[in-house]
C-alpha cells in the first residue's frame, strides 16, 4: 500500500513540473499554452508517469555526451 502512495506522489510531482515547465516556456515566449495537459490527459500522464521520467533523462544524458 506504501509504494501506491508514493506512485502517486511521484505522479503529482510530474505533473506539477510539467506545469511548471510549460509556464516557464510561455512566460518567454517559447511555447504555445496548447502545451498544457487536460484533466484526461493529466490521469494518464499519473499513471504512466515512470515511462516519461526515463525518456526525459534519456535525452538529457544524450544531449549533455553530445556537447
Amino acid at each position: 500500500m506504501e509504494f501506491l502512495l508514493y506512485y502517486a506522489i511521484g505522479g503529482f510531482l510530474f505533473n506539477l513540473m510539467w506545469d511548471l515547465l510549460v509556464s516557464f516556456l510561455v512566460n518567454k515566449d517559447l511555447l504555445n499554452e496548447t502545451t498544457r495537459l487536460k484533466g484526461v490527459e493529466r490521469l494518464i500522464v499519473g499513471f504512466i508517469w515512470p515511462y516519461g521520467l526515463v525518456l526525459f533523462i534519456y535525452h538529457l544524458i544524450r544531449a549533455l555526451n553530445e556537447k
